[in-house]
This record gives C-alpha cells, sequence and structure tokens, in this order.
C-alpha cells in the first residue's frame, strides 16, 4: 500500500444547505424539498509538493518502467513518482448527492439516496482518475429512531472510525491512518448493510457487513485495484479471493454544549474473510497467501478548553485533543500499526468561530516480514524498506465565506514512501485544498 437525517449515519456530517454557495437562491432547493427530493454537491481541490532539494522522481539509472501499474504501485523505475506531492501534485474530486423522503409514500424516516463521483489528478496510486457510483442505498430507522439500518452500495470509510480532524470534511491534510483501508473497507461504494443502535443518548453500537476492496488483486494497491475492476462502482462481487469484510464499532459520543465539553471515544474491530498475501514466507515464497486478516483501532477527542458558552452553536469552539491507535497483523499487512496524536482548535478568533488549526503527528510502522525481505536484496537492487515512517503536519482551514473553505499548512515526513531509493530523502511538503459546498 502507498502511503444527513442519522445522528451517526456519517459521523463526518456534510455542510448544512445554509452553509452552501447556491443555498435556496430563487426558491430552488425548496422547489426540490416540496417533491420530497434534497441535492447537495461538492468539490474538493488538494495540492502537495514537497519544498526539499530532493529527487523529483526516481533517477534514471534505475530500470525503466516496464509495467502501465508502476505508477499505481510506486515501483522503484526511473522518472517513476514513488509518493504523492514528491513532484507537484493534485487531485480533484466531485461528488453530488441527490435524496429522496419516502415518508411521502407511507414510509417514515424512510430515505433513498444516490450519489455519482468524478475524480482527476496526476498521481493515480494517491487516487485513481474514475467516473462513477459513489453511494446508492436505503437509510431507515426503527423504534423511535433508536435503531438505523442502511445498506446499499456504501463507502464506509465516511461511515465507521471518524479519521477526519476535528470532524471536518474541509479538514483533508492529517495523516489518518491506512490500516482500515488495506483490510478492505471501502472509500469507494461496495456492497454493504449497516445498522446502528442508540444504546443511549450518548452510547452506540454500529456495524456492518461490506463486500472488501480487492486485497490481492492486480497491483495490490486495493484503492486502484478496485477502480481498475470495478470503474463504474456496481460490480456486486470483487477479483477472485475477495470476500466479506465485518466491522463492529462501540462508541461514546457526547456533543458539545455550554459547560460541557464534547468527547468521542470509538473502538472498531475488523475481519475480513478475503485472500491475503502472506508476507511470513518471503523472500522464499512470494506468491503464498492466507485467508482471512483482522484488525483493532482506537480512537479518542476531547475538548479540553470551551472558548465560548453563550450557546449551543457556540460550544464547540475551543481547544481539543486527540490519540488514533491501529493494528493490523504484520503477516498480511504492509503497515501493520498506526499512532496518532493531534491537537486542533476550533473557532480560534471570535470573528472566525469556524476555522481550525491542527496539528498532527503520526507514526507508521510497516511489516517487519516485508521491510527485511526487501531489504535483504538492497545491495542487487538498490530498493529499500522503511521500518517506521514519521509524520509532522501542520495546517489551517479557513472558512472564507458560506460554502467555501480553504486549507494551507505544511507536513514533514522521515520516510514519504514505503519503498524507496537511496537518495530519495525526506519530504517538506506545502499543501493547499479548497473545498466548495454547491
Amino acid at each position: 500500500p502507498r502511503h444527513p437525517k442519522s445522528r451517526i449515519a456519517r459521523n463526518i456530517p456534510f455542510p448544512s444547505y445554509g452553509d452552501s454557495l447556491l443555498r435556496d437562491e430563487g426558491g430552488w432547493r425548496s422547489a426540490l424539498a416540496s417533491a420530497g427530493f434534497g441535492f447537495q454537491a461538492y468539490n474538493i481541490a488538494v495540492f502537495e509538493a514537497n519544498m526539499l532539494d530532493t529527487p523529483r522522481q526516481v533517477p534514471s539509472n534505475y530500470p525503466p518502467c516496464t509495467s502501465r501499474y508502476s505508477q499505481a504501485t510506486g515501483a522503484i523505475c526511473a522518472g517513476n513518482q514513488t509518493y504523492f506531492g514528491q513532484r507537484p501534485s493534485y487531485i480533484n474530486e466531485t461528488i453530488a448527492w441527490l435524496t429522496y423522503d419516502m415518508s411521502r409514500w407511507g414510509v417514515p424516516d424512510g430515505q433513498l439516496m444516490v450519489a455519482g463521483l468524478y475524480s482527476a489528478g496526476n498521481d493515480v496510486g494517491y487516487l485513481p482518475n474514475s467516473l462513477q457510483l459513489y453511494q446508492l442505498a436505503w437509510y431507515q430507522t426503527f423504534l423511535d429512531k433508536k435503531l438505523e439500518i442502511k445498506f446499499g452500495y456504501v463507502t464506509n470509510t465516511t461511515e465507521f472510525i471518524g479519521t477526519f480532524v476535528g470532524s471536518n470534511l474541509a479538514s483533508t491534510f492529517g495523516p489518518s491512518g491506512s490500516i482500515p483501508i488495506q483490510l478492505g473497507m471501502s472509500i469507494s461504494p461496495t456492497p454493504s448493510f449497516r445498522t446502528t443502535w442508540h444504546v443511549t443518548d450518548t452510547i452506540y453500537n454500529q456495524a456492518a457487513v461490506q463486500r472488501s476492496l480487492p486485497i490481492n488483486s492486480v497491483t495490490g494497491n486495493v484503492i486502484f485495484d478496485e477502480a481498475l475492476t470495478n470503474p463504474a462502482g456496481i460490480n456486486w462481487n470483487g477479483p477472485k479471493g475477495t470476500r466479506e469484510l465485518f466491522i463492529d464499532e462501540l462508541g461514546y459520543k457526547q456533543p458539545a454544549s455550554p459547560g460541557n465539553p464534547q468527547t468521542w471515544l470509538r473502538l472498531d474491530l475488523l475481519y475480513n474473510t478475503s485472500t491475503f498475501r502472506d508476507f511470513s514466507h518471503l523472500p522464499a515464497n512470494p506468491g503464498a497467501t492466507r485467508d482471512g486478516n483482522f484488525g483493532v483501532t482506537f480512537l479518542a477527542d476531547r475538548q479540553l478548553w470551551q472558548q465560548d458558552h453563550s450557546s449551543p452553536l457556540a460550544a464547540a469552539r475551543g481547544l481539543y485533543a486527540g490519540i488514533s491507535v491501529m493494528y493490523a497483523p504484520p503477516e498480511a499487512t504492509g503497515i501493520s500499526q498506526y499512532y496518532e496524536g493531534r491537537a486542533y482548535w476550533i473557532g480560534p478568533f471570535d470573528n472566525r468561530p469556524t476555522d481550525m488549526f491542527s496539528l498532527v503527528a503520526a507514526r507508521n510502522v510497516v511489516s517487519h516480514y516485508l521491510s527485511d525481505a526487501t531489504n535483504r536484496f538492497s545491495g542487487l537492487t538498490g530498493v529499500f524498506a522503511a521500518r517506521t515512517s514519521n509524520s509532522v503536519t501542520a495546517t489551517y482551514t479557513a472558512h472564507l465565506m458560506p460554502g467555501l473553505w480553504g486549507t494551507i499548512g505544511v507536513g514533514y515526513t522521515d520516510h514519504p514512501s514505503l519503498a524507496y531509493f537511496k537518495t530519495e530523502g525526506p519530504s517538506f511538503n506545502v499543501l493547499a485544498s479548497l473545498l466548495v459546498n454547491m
């Protein structure tokens, strides 16, 4: 691997219709709502570039790239890019949502949703270019909203764990851990069925079963291989060996209110029945596989200082701290441990109550089976494998106007790619992004 209506239905909520560029100009949204429809779209553009005097690509003394998938795998071949931002890199992603209120047909709290995705960039190993279905799902509540279900084609990275700093969709930077995605959690739509049980107003348990991303397919990059083998996003089954991923999340979530700081704790267990590569047999048997792999993640965020007690909306302002710990067995997981500490300040200035400053430090630990096998032959190949990767990222996200957020920042990483060439060096990237909510 390279480096709306529900209370919990999305742990990273969309901005409201009032916080959009078009809002209800001319009454167009009201007209849609009168017919039972809701529409929302956002576009996010991301840019990174390394500012250090280090190579922008693999040197010419390495063998030429012979595979059309070399960029997807970060292969060490002449002229290739091994990490996002090694040379100036960008992605642009647009997602458009349409929902329909099924209560008009006698189904209270029923909602049908469909979304499409367009993405483009110059590093397909980071995010493949695609035009596809993003979601097609039914959402429903039962038992006075204590029980929720959602099923269809779903992207579970926005349903579980909550890795966005400050739960802010506009905060695109800061390491967030790749272990759930390595275990097959969908970052693009796969068939999924999810339930959420609100045990109390603050304690919840949600579980899902989904078709895994393709774990052991063409390139080994699960995001690229899903786009390659399922370009329209509608395949029910994946490539051979792709089976089910089971996810369970137990959480405690207390929103901020005057005098009550925000707290969010979540423990996730993941088990995938798919066929994985077995790194413990390297280098003798590079084709060895094993069925099944698991992972566990724990994340905690706490508001340490409440800056404004004047209203429930203002109570979220203040200083926060959080941690992430993730683990999966090194026998079948390229990056098997992840540790993150984060501090962030929501609403640092009275005249900018929804801006956010964040500082994130993270450490990735690479499977020792994979790194040892690679480094054993480094004298012959000139290819090395990092045993750890450490990074620090500082960003400021400004809410420029309704529907528009801009982020700038910097990030330092000592080993920005898992496999690297000797003179690759660290990265010190300038970061920028722009999020537009329609």
